[in-house]
């Protein structure tokens, strides 16, 4: 077939590839380029021209047709680049382009395609394969990498819908912190862990390490995780290797963010907030396009962990703009950007960011974020001087807390009598009394159910709830 390819260069293609091959010191290149395009010639012949044996001519055969096909590929007019860009065009390749040349470029093509580890596109390469070979022995063999590519890229498939799936669910769980979530997450990380042992899969294997890694630093009990027996920090360990080792991977690209915040989610839940500072850092500078991963991981998490550090600028100056269809992210980038206005001392705009939440978010399945959103609206509207208001907010969230989330929340009904003792108590020990309480609250306010942790009540903010 190289022969027959060679021949079908045109003179100016000929003449480039000589050059190319000449210029780099291939002086057996360009003969045997050269035997090759004169006719009558068959290999023997042509092997005995070149003066080597058996095996150092089918090397020497097999280098070049290497060097045709990326020569193919790389000077390809502006037509056939276009296809080769969308391989769905693939077909105008197949039906308008001389056999042997068609079949050499889908080679070189499928080469690419299985280092980058993409199935769905070699399903289409291997189609036109099939065509190119149909009256030839290599059919059935095209015919199986078809039908391995189509199973194999449905699987992959199947697992961007687990993940996403399992997403959402998460950020359901973190809102809610209901323990049915919980179990429904187990139940998709067994799903996944299943169909990650049918193939041997880089991809699969991170999407597995994705969903694993993320139960256990989000929604595990005492940091178990089901379906496997690694630790977190293998399982980063391991994303983090397969990541470097594909460095053109499209999906990796954006999948490094991912791991840079579950490795700082991490040391962060470890108490080791130092070690994930270079994690922070990146996915810190490129907050804009890691926000928008959101299907890959609870991404918008990272803007309350964001706020615990108080040197962050605040959210107001992203361009994200969060979907009230999508809870988790609206309630967590306004939390955050509450957060900031708190911290700026601007209670009443912290107030009315808060009261978005309120309006657009339906809290019925969300009592874990009902509880941050409405006690920390409490707080504002206190600082803010606006009683009558702080009292409603206060007397909400509080009924709740003593009904049907009672001893759910330890931390939140903490601060919920720390704020009815800012609401409710006129005596001359009033800040002795919310110092007590707020003792009581930060010492209550550990583990996975800690409410607030983003916003720093200091002294003056003390002084000035006493004095209401």
């Amino acid at each position: 077939m190289l022969k027959k390819v060679i021949e079908q260069l045109d003179n100016s293609q000929f003449e480039l590839l000589h050059q190319e091959l000449a210029e780099n010191r291939g002086e057996k290149f360009v003969r045997l380029l050269e035997l090759y395009r004169e006719t009558g010639k068959n290999d023997p012949d042509i092997r005995d021209e070149v003066g080597a044996n058996q095996a150092a001519f089918y090397t020497l055969k097999s280098r070049l047709q290497d060097k045709v096909q990326q020569f193919l590929f790389r000077t390809a007019t502006d037509n056939r680049a276009e296809l080769l860009k969308n391989i769905s065009s693939i077909p105008h390749l197949v039906y308008n382009s001389p056999r042997e040349t068609a079949i050499s470029m889908l080679e070189h093509l499928e080469t690419e395609l299985k280092r980058l580890d993409m199935p769905s596109e070699l399903v289409s390469v291997y189609n036109g394969l099939k065509k190119l070979h149909l009256n030839s022995a290599q059919y059935y063999h095209y015919q199986q990498l078809y039908n391995k590519n189509v199973a194999y890229a449905l699987a992959l498939d199947k697992a961007d819908e687990l993940a996403s799936v399992f997403t959402r669910e998460l950020c359901d769980f973190l809102l809610s912190r209901d323990n049915a979530k919980r179990e429904i997450l187990k139940l998709y990380l067994r799903e996944m862990a299943n169909l990650s042992r049918l193939y041997d899969s880089h991809r699969l294997k991170v999407t597995r390490i994705i969903m694993a890694a993320s139960f256990g630093i989000f929604a595990s009990e005492e940091n178990e995780i089901p379906e496997t027996e690694e630790t977190i920090e293998d399982m980063l360990r391991q994303f983090h290797t397969i990541v470097d080792e594909h460095p053109e991977d499209r999906h990796y690209r954006f999948l490094r963010y991912v791991w840079h915040f579950l490795n700082y989610e991490y040391y962060k839940k470890l108490g080791l907030q130092k070690n994930g500072n270079l994690s922070f850092e990146k996915v810190n500078a490129s907050l804009n396009s890691f926000l928008l991963l959101h299907h890959s991981c609870p991404a918008a998490w990272f803007l309350l962990s964001r706020s615990e550090r108080p040197t962050e600028k605040a959210v107001e100056e992203l361009r994200f703009l969060p979907d009230p269809e999508d809870a988790f992210s609206f309630t967590c980038f306004h939390l955050a950007l509450a957060a900031g206005l708190f911290q700026d001392q601007k209670f009443s705009e912290a107030a009315t960011t808060l009261n978005k939440v309120v309006n657009e978010i339906s809290f019925k399945n969300y009592p874990f974020a009902e509880c941050q959103v409405k006690l920390f609206l409490g707080l504002c509207y206190l600082l803010a001087e606006k009683s009558e208001q702080a009292e409603v907010a206060v007397r909400s969230i509080s009924r709740k807390l003593s009904g049907d989330l009672a001893d759910q929340f330890p931390a939140a009904q903490a601060f919920s009598r720390f704020l009815k003792t800012a609401v409710n108590d006129a005596s001359p020990k009033k800040l002795q009394k919310l110092e007590q309480a707020l003792a009581i609250f930060r010492q209550a306010n550990t583990g996975p159910e800690a409410v607030l942790k983003f916003v720093k009540i200091t002294d003056v903010h003390l002084q000035a709830l006493a004095k209401i």
